[in-house]
């Protein structure tokens, strides 16, 4: 009897194949997703996609980095999720943003050279000849305020008239020769103006432009007539300040003809 006691006791104090004292599987470690970490940087770089489009890469890195991250993974949740996900909120956020800020810009710069290209328009249709020639200058060469326009343009039209040479031509005489003012002035201060269409912004030579076409309902022209606008910017106040740089009717465009 001491003989078997003596082998059962060996036999249970022994390690067992499977047991977690003897030679069970290892567990596989959690994988480590890098990818997170970097979407969760270019997460927060995306920022810099308010300073222009073309920096909205930035989310779009951030979100395909995040998706590579998240893949399901067959030992568990792996580590670098939670940066995926922090990254891919903050990339979807600044570009939306990014996107919308360039929109609404834009909307509020067409908006606002509408409204004042139909201003332009009514104050020629008044007669108002003075506040004209100043809309035509931008806000760095218009005359200091309070001073009357009538009287200063009467003595620059005195001034070219009294050179020597004859050769100069007065502002209100140039402003006379233009065809839009003649049309307005002769439907008069009740033109019941309209815009057609929508706005057109451009760049020329580094300065942005907006053209509006416009006609009107009392009388209608047969072409219409474009106001292009510019503006810059208030180095005071960082306001836009608008001013015309050209008035004409809107021409079709000639196509030549080949002859045959």
């Amino acid at each position: 009897m001491s003989d078997t006691t003596a082998v059962s006791d060996s036999l249970s104090s022994s390690p067992l194949i499977g047991a977690e004292t003897g030679y069970g599987v290892e567990e596989q470690p959690t994988p480590i997703r890098a990818s997170g970490f970097f979407a969760l940087l270019a997460g927060l770089a995306s920022v810099f996609c308010l300073l222009g489009t073309p920096l909205l890469v930035l989310p779009v890195i951030a979100i395909l980095l995040g998706l590579i991250a998240l893949r399901p993974s067959e030992r568990g949740r792996p580590i670098g999720t939670l940066p995926a996900k922090i990254g891919m909120v903050l990339a979807v956020g600044f570009g939306v943003c990014g996107t919308l800020m360039p929109l609404l810009a834009t909307q509020t710069v067409g908006t606002e050279s509408a409204y004042f290209a139909k201003e332009y328009l009514r104050l020629m249709a008044r007669g108002d000849r003075e506040m004209v020639m100043e809309m035509r200058k931008d806000h760095i060469n218009r005359v200091s305020p309070g001073t009357p326009l009538v009287t200063h343009y009467e003595q620059l039209e005195a001034e070219v008239r009294a050179m020597e040479d004859g050769m100069g031509m007065s502002p209100m005489e140039n402003y006379k020769e233009d065809d839009c003012v003649a049309a307005l002035e002769d439907i008069g201060g009740d033109i019941e103006l309209f815009q057609v269409g929508s706005a057109r912004m451009y760049t020329h030579f580094g300065e942005q432009y907006v053209e509006t076409n416009w006609n009107n309902h009392t009388d209608p022209f047969k072409n219409d007539i474009i106001v292009t606008m510019a503006f810059k910017i208030d180095a005071e106040t960082g306001d836009r300040q608008w001013y015309v740089k050209r008035c004409t009717w809107d021409q079709e465009q000639p196509v030549a003809e080949s002859v045959y």
